[in-house]
């Protein structure tokens, strides 16, 4: 798909001739992109990756095997970004992507060995062509609405690990803040695109969804509650001083990862945690406010 690319991409393409087919729509965002892809697909099975990621060998091998299982309507395979295993000296939230990307695949395993998966990966992830519903043209979160959309019809979407991309992970702060408000103005639009997923008797993995993706949207506001009562309450005994001091030593960490690009990996993590938590709110404001989050 080339949703109005300008980098040439018919010529980057046409050494794989009839092998490749190019589809080209006038610009219009990823969720039309999709569609017009879907639409013009002949398989049985779709299979998802976005353009910067590389897979390994045997990936899609691995993603279509899964749908031998009946009750399978969709499988993620693993993202691996560079900065789990080493984050670069230079990076500002590396560590903090690092940690918190493995400790989200982590949960995605155990959900799979569950039932099912709340969403994918839109970099390497496939479906059912008979599981496909065409995405709203504002779709944000294309790759946890389609799964979803899998799911609350009855199928399971399982996580393979087999089945790998490689990325690198944001350079800075800024990027993160703008790729994690997207993401989670995401989580938000897409319970006013599917409310059923609200609904214990429509959706099966309804205490994984409210746990795992609606949880995540109070955090900050239950962190904001809880330095606010600390303050109130620090004078009334030792405990409270303990914890509004234990606050207070975490967001000073946080913010010596911002002002000073600290080197030090306590002080990454903290600042990338608060980053995460910041987007929460963030993208809440733009979805009220209408603004666009995609960038």
């Amino acid at each position: 798909m080339s949703d109005g690319s300008t980098d040439a991409p018919a010529d980057a393409l046409a050494a794989f001739g009839p092998a490749v087919r190019l589809i080209e729509v006038p610009p219009g965002g990823k969720p039309a992109a999709l569609n017009a892809g879907v639409a013009a697909a002949r398989g049985d099975v779709l299979v998802f990756a976005d353009a910067r990621q590389r897979f390994a060998p045997g990936s899609v091998t691995a993603l279509v095997e899964n749908l031998s299982d009946p009750t399978v309507g969709g499988v993620t395979g693993e993202l691996i970004l560079d900065c789990e295993d080493r984050p670069g000296p230079d990076s500002q939230v590396g560590d903090g992507i690092g940690l918190y990307w493995r400790y989200e695949k982590s949960m995605r395993r155990n959900e799979s060995r569950v039932w099912s998966t709340l969403g994918a990966t839109g970099a390497i992830y496939a479906l059912r062509r008979s599981a496909w519903v065409p995405l709203p043209a504002s779709t944000l979160l294309d790759d946890v609405l389609a799964p979803m959309r899998a799911v609350l019809a009855g199928s399971r979407v399982v996580f393979d690990e087999r089945a790998r991309a490689y990325d690198r992970a944001s350079d800075d702060a800024a990027a993160e803040t703008r790729r994690k408000k997207r993401t989670l103005a995401g989580n938000y639009q897409i319970l006013a695109q599917e409310p059923r997923l609200l609904l214990p008797v429509a959706n099966p993995v309804w205490l994984q969804y409210v746990s795992h993706k609606v949880g995540r949207l109070f955090v900050p506001w239950a962190l904001m509650a809880l330095l606010l009562s600390s303050l109130a309450l620090a004078g009334s005994g030792a405990i409270y001083a303990i914890a509004l001091g234990a606050q207070l030593v975490f967001y000073a960490l946080a913010a010596a990862g911002a002002a000073l690009e600290a080197r030090q990996r306590m002080s990454r993590v903290a600042f990338t945690f608060v980053i995460l938590n910041f987007s929460a709110i963030a993208g809440l404001l733009a979805l009220r406010r209408g603004r666009e989050v995609w960038r």
